[in-house]
């Protein structure tokens, strides 16, 4: 009889075992399920919808932590702020989903001609902000020209209709010393 205790004792200690097991791959996926959750809650705090890029919460965030750096380490630090001319009309004439492929088509354009430590985001309805660390005025100037030339080179085939926009740039720059 004995003996048979002793079996049942193992089995059913190799049970709670395996149950154990896999509370714990269960867990293991719940965690990594609210990581994934976490991350593109994240990720819909810090991105444009419409556009893929940074929204205007991320770049006021980062644009804050370039300034810190851009004054602790004296160097330069820039923004380009654009705006669609007369945006509305395309959204009224073509429709608002002709306008949302323009705002996406522009900000693709945008983020292919910065570098990758310059901060691209979506600032309002059809305004986009750049914050540039570590160029000066003159390199500033010089790149929202480029941009403000591909821009308005800029053509959008909506539905057979040819759309084409402008913008108006803004450029504030400085070399950032001791408050």
């Amino acid at each position: 009889g004995s003996e048979m205790c002793i079996r049942d004792r193992g089995e059913t200690a190799r049970k709670d075992s395996e149950i154990h097991q896999l509370r714990n791959v269960q867990l293991q996926q719940e965690i990594e399920e609210r990581k994934k959750a976490q991350a593109a809650l994240e990720l819909l705090a810090t991105q444009d919808g419409l556009t893929g890029i940074s929204n205007r919460r991320h770049v006021l965030e980062l644009g804050s932590r370039a300034f810190e750096q851009a004054q602790r380490y004296r160097r330069p630090l820039t923004a380009i702020m654009l705006d669609i001319d007369h945006f509305k009309a395309v959204n009224d004439t073509y429709g608002h989903k002709s306008g949302d492929m323009v705002l996406q088509r522009i900000a693709s354009l945008l983020s292919q001609n910065i570098r990758a430590q310059d901060v691209l985001a979506r600032y309002g309805g059809e305004e986009f902000i750049i914050a540039i660390p570590d160029i000066g005025a003159d390199g500033a100037v010089a790149l929202a020209e480029r941009l403000r030339k591909s821009v308005n080179a800029l053509e959008q085939i909506y539905e057979g209709q040819s759309i084409k926009v402008t913008a108006s740039f803004g450029v504030a720059c400085g070399a950032i010393g001791p408050g």
